[in-house]
C-alpha cells in the first residue's frame, strides 16, 4: 500500500528542549521550578494532571507553582527561554516543505496550551494540514481515541499512512490501528528508514 499520509509527533522529533536549563533560568529570576513531574509533590502533581487535555492552563500552573497571581513577568521570562532553550530540526522542518505538496501531513502532539501557542508562532506547524495537540482534542496519546481523531476527521485509510514518533509506546498504538510506523531517534536514521517507505 502506498503511503499517502504523514502524521508526525512534535516534542522529541521536530524540537527538544533542555528543560533543565530552562528550569535554572526560572530558578534563578523567580525562584521556583517549572518542573511539575519531577521536583513537585504528588498533591501538586495531581492538581494539575489534565494540564496537557486542556483542563487547566500553563498560566495557572505557573500561577500556582509559583504562588503569584499576577505572572506577566514569569510569563515573559518563561517564553523567552522556552525559545532560547529550543533546539529546532531544521533538516526534517525543510524537508516537510518539500514533500507537503505529495503526502497530507498532520501533527499529532501532546502539548499543552501555552507551548502549543508558542510553537504555532513560530511558525512550526506551518507546512502541517492541520495539528492536533492534545489539549485542544482533549485526549493525548497513547489513548487510542487521540490516534481516531485524525483518522476519522480526514477520512484516512490508515494502511496509507505513516506515523512518526519517539515514544514506542505511542507507535504500539498506531500500529494496532493498522497504520504504518516509524520511530525517531535521529535525523541520519530516520532519513534512512524513510526510503523503506519510498519516501525521499
Amino acid at each position: 500500500m502506498t503511503i499517502k499520509t504523514i502524521i508526525f509527533d512534535a516534542g522529541g522529533v521536530l524540537f527538544l528542549h533542555d528543560w533543565y536549563k530552562l528550569k535554572s533560568h526560572i530558578m534563578k529570576e523567580h525562584n521556583f521550578s517549572i518542573l511539575l513531574y519531577s521536583d513537585h509533590p504528588k498533591k501538586i502533581q495531581n492538581k494539575y494532571k489534565g494540564l496537557n487535555i486542556g483542563k487547566t492552563s500553563f498560566k495557572k500552573v505557573l500561577s500556582g507553582l509559583s504562588g503569584q497571581k499576577d505572572i506577566d513577568l514569569i510569563l515573559r521570562d518563561y517564553e523567552k527561554g522556552y525559545k532560547k532553550y529550543q533546539w529546532l530540526n531544521s533538516r526534517l522542518l525543510i524537508f516537510l516543505k518539500k514533500i507537503k505538496k505529495k503526502y497530507q501531513l498532520f501533527a499529532l502532539t501532546n502539548t499543552n496550551d501555552l507551548h502549543f501557542e508558542l510553537n504555532t508562532k513560530q511558525g512550526l506547524f506551518k507546512d502541517f494540514k492541520k495539528v492536533y495537540a492534545s489539549s485542544k482534542i482533549k485526549v493525548q496519546k497513547p489513548d487510542k481515541r487521540a490516534f481516531l481523531a485524525v483518522l476519522k476527521d480526514n477520512h484516512l485509510n490508515p494502511e496509507e499512512v505513516l506515523f512518526v514518533d519517539d515514544q514506542r509506546q505511542n507507535l504500539d498504538v498506531a500500529r494496532k490501528l493498522g497504520m504504518n510506523t516509524l520511530i525517531f531517534k535521529n535525523n541520519k536514521k530516520f532519513f534512512k528508514d524513510l526510503k523503506k517507505f519510498g519516501i525521499k
